[in-house]
């Protein structure tokens, strides 16, 4: 038997092979490592995160009251507790998305009752400003002494002109008239041709006066006053009282104002939601009585205040804010306006639109430009029809942000476009401050999911506030309101969160 020689390498050269390639594949591996430890230790903060927020939101002790009313409703029985069993693994397994159980109120009345509520509010209002137009006449009445007739001729060359004048005298002094009639008769041979101008003032829906003609939609050519210059020139130095007095004119009491030389198109209440920020709402109102006065709208301004310390519900003191507010007027639209947006151009108008208007769409906090296309906070008007028609404002947001997000949902199921103006008119400055404690994320995501299931149950209709007080200041309608903990929601075990309407 024969053997063949096999040639064997020596070990040296192999191990030399071997460790040059693995030096070569060195830097790559090191980079996958590295990429790899990063993924881990962002997943554990995210994990940690989690868990963070959610132990802030679990109840120490796991017991819920079998009566989920409102402390409002739950004055007859009182409210006993049942031990909540430890959740299983098929529980767990149900459990693992977060879901919203609502405990809907039934005894909140539905879109269309609650519009006739409304409209009775109205109703209401208007009988009221009728009788007291009526007592007032009848007390200028009493007080106007008897009128004397004076005219006056001139001549020209194509005729007499001949004036009458209905002023007021006095046998001790003279008054000045409170309205008169001036007649322009022109005589052309026997012929009279007569045309009388009535400057006689008429009160107007808050008791000021105004003319019977219309005022233009946007205000040009009617004085330097009335212009509409373009952009303002901005103060954020907390004005006096006195400074803004000096800025705007004939206010009255409420914050209330009508043009006298026409009548406005639009009535208009702006609703600002507010809470220990006196200075801004100064600097607020400093810039926006004269804007408004200049787009020759008559409007009055309602401060909403939610009363104590308890977490800033923005959504509630809104709808509570229309709801007052139908109490004294019937308002064609309504502007919600934070009290850190300063308008900086003037042609940016606050009448009613057709279609529910997003009026800051270039703010200096995101460079000017809109953040995303849905967005309506800030400033935002809308009908008083359309406003109804979305159920309000949800009344579930507790804490910064969400609710301007949860209306957009509701008005692209109403199946109402939202308009917007230019870039370079809807500018508006932000007043620096620190935001109130933000609403956590899952939830918000979770009541933005189901916003639009929500619009029937959950708005204007169910909302409950007690009015603390209602004070009738010279620049503004200041309403304080007791808010409560009517809509707050709570974590009942697990992952589970019980919403109470």
């Amino acid at each position: 038997m024969k053997f063949k020689r096999v040639h064997v390498p020596k070990v040296r050269p192999l191990m030399r092979r071997s460790l040059k390639r693995a030096l070569r594949l060195m830097p790559s591996m090191l980079l996958l490592l590295f990429v790899f430890c990063l993924i881990v230790v962002t997943l554990l903060q995210i994990a940690v995160i989690h868990v963070h927020r959610r132990a802030q939101y679990v109840p120490k002790e796991q017991s819920v009251p079998v009566n989920t009313l409102s402390p409002v409703q739950n004055k007859v029985k009182p409210t006993t507790f049942v031990r909540i069993p430890k959740p299983t693994l098929h529980s767990r397994k149900r459990q693992e998305s977060l879901r919203i159980a609502a405990v809907l109120d039934n005894k909140a009345p539905s879109i269309s009752n609650n519009k006739l509520i409304l409209q009775i509010y109205t109703n209401m209002a208007r009988l009221r400003q009728i009788v007291d137009l009526i007592s007032s006449k009848r007390n200028h009445q009493m007080r106007i002494p008897k009128t004397k007739k004076r005219s006056f001729e001139k001549k020209t060359k194509f005729g007499k002109l001949i004036f009458e004048d209905n002023k007021v005298t006095n046998k001790k002094k003279k008054m000045s008239h409170l309205g008169s009639s001036l007649k322009y008769i022109n005589v052309l041979g026997n012929s009279r041709k007569q045309t009388t101008f009535n400057v006689t003032s008429k009160e107007g829906p808050f008791g000021t006066k105004s003319a019977t003609i219309l005022c233009s939609a946007v205000p040009s050519g009617l004085g330097k006053k009335l212009n509409l210059f373009g952009r303002m020139n901005l103060t954020l130095a907390a004005p006096t009282k006195e400074d803004i007095f000096r800025t705007v004119s004939q206010l009255q009491p409420g914050g209330s104002w009508s043009p006298y030389s026409c009548k406005s198109r639009h009535r208009v209440a702006i609703i600002i939601p507010f809470r220990d920020r006196h200075e801004h709402l100064m600097i607020l109102l400093y810039h926006l009585h004269p804007l408004l006065q200049q787009q020759l709208i008559n409007y009055k301004i309602y401060v909403v205040e939610q009363y104590g310390n308890g977490t800033f519900n923005k959504g509630v003191l809104m709808n509570a804010g229309v709801r007052e507010s139908l109490k004294e007027a019937a308002y064609h639209c309504y502007v919600f306006h934070d009290v850190d947006m300063i308008p900086e151009d003037d042609r940016n108008m606050y009448s009613c639109p057709q279609f529910p208007r997003h009026l800051s769409v270039a703010v200096d906090k995101f460079n000017y430009t809109l953040p995303y296309s849905y967005l309506v906070g800030g400033v935002f008007a809308i009908k008083t029809n359309h406003f109804i028609e979305v159920n309000g404002y949800s009344n579930l947001y507790w804490g910064w942000g969400g609710e301007d997000d949860d209306i957009a949902h509701r008005l692209k199921k109403q199946k109402l476009e939202i308009i917007r103006p230019p870039e370079s008119v809807g500018r508006y400055t932000m007043i620096k401050h620190t935001h109130r404690p933000e609403s956590p994320n899952v939830i918000r995501r979770a009541l933005l999911r189901m916003a639009q299931r929500r619009l029937t149950k959950d708005g204007l209709n169910s909302v409950k506030y007690s009015v603390v007080y209602i004070n009738k200041l010279p620049l503004y309608t200041h309403i304080m309101v007791d808010i409560g903990q009517n809509h707050k929601w709570r974590f009942e075990g697990g992952r589970r969160v019980i919403i109470s309407f």
